[in-house]
């Protein structure tokens, strides 16, 4: 027969660590212990306090196929703890049981969870990115397009510079014109002035 002192768990009472009976220590963290049947008859009377009826049984007594059975359930419970605690940690547990194939199974439905949560909160990201480049596209637009007063009055005072031009090209070209007049007349006084003088100078002297 194969037994073993209760695992410490002070909420059901096993608080018993050592035991020694018949000049046989037992302890705790060394685990099952193989027994004959006289002894694991007298270890599986015995109680965490002596001589308390209440008091819950020191030691587990099972067969060698039993305690290997509790050792894998065990195993399995440790690792489902695990991983709800840490589901990206690499929980070796056994699939021999229903047990621990439910705690793999939960294991990769919280990792697979918790990608789905990053990539939708990368494709947010993305998306208000993206909302926020067309409404400062749009708003540039907006404020190059001038409106239909401005090109009216674009206009208008386009309208108003080339009359303006015209008007002092008019006033250049006359005054270029009168003084055009003036040499002819002046031009003629001085033949005037040549031919009386030529007449002048062909008179004969009086007094030859």
């Amino acid at each position: 027969m194969h037994v073993r002192i209760k695992p410490y768990n002070k909420r059901r009472g096993h608080r018993l660590r050592s035991y020694t009976i018949q000049g046989r220590r037992f302890t705790s963290a060394r685990g099952w212990y193989e027994v004959p049947t006289a002894m694991s008859v007298v270890l599986a009377d015995i109680q965490q306090v002596d001589n308390d009826e209440h008091s819950p049984m020191a030691f587990d007594v099972v067969t060698a196929a039993e305690a290997r059975k509790i050792d894998e359930i065990e195993a399995t419970d440790e690792g489902a703890k695990r991983a709800a605690a840490d589901p990206d940690r690499t929980v070796l547990t056994s699939d021999a049981t229903p047990a621990g194939r439910r705690a793999k199974a939960a294991a990769r439905a919280s990792k697979v969870r918790t990608d789905e949560l990053e990539a939708v909160s990368v494709e947010k990201d993305e998306r208000i990115a993206e909302l926020e480049a067309q409404l400062a596209a749009g708003t540039s637009e907006d404020e190059e397009e001038p409106s239909e007063e401005d090109v009216e009055k674009d206009e208008r005072i386009a309208e108003l510079e080339a009359q303006l031009e015209a008007s002092n090209s008019e006033d250049q070209e006359e005054p270029s014109a009168a003084g055009d007049e003036n040499p002819g007349e002046e031009s003629a006084g001085d033949e005037g002035d040549t031919s009386s003088a030529s007449s002048e100078g062909t008179q004969p002297d009086p007094f030859s």
